[in-house]
């Protein structure tokens, strides 16, 4: 399977992160860093379709891509996501994704 879905979280709607723990196993080790940057993993390309792609590994402490903040709380604003709602990360490439909002059908 080339993409897996995750729910957001009330906890990463309120502080704009998608936290990975369910699909953790989706992505390479190799992605996986430690909880600083000192221990990063090798980084992954993440099309958000908002901006230019991004560079980025997992926090392996906290589950989720050290790409947090402005740039996940546009994401959401755009795809008028909230808590409970459901994001795709499709693999598009060798460490590239691209991330975009489970719609029903």
């Amino acid at each position: 399977m080339n993409f897996r879905s995750v729910k957001i979280t009330p906890g990463g709607y309120r502080n704009h992160y998608i936290l990975l723990s369910d699909i953790l196993d989706f992505f390479p080790s190799e992605l996986i860093g430690g909880s600083n940057e000192d221990e990063a993993g090798q980084r992954a390309t993440i099309y958000f379709g908002i901006s230019e792609p991004v560079m980025a590994d997992i926090d392996g402490e906290k589950n989720f891509f050290r790409v947090r903040g402005p740039l996940t709380r546009r994401f959401f604003e755009a795809h008028q996501l909230k808590a409970g709602d459901r994001v795709i990360f499709e693999k598009v490439g060798h460490h590239e994704y691209h991330l975009y909002p489970q719609r029903a059908i």
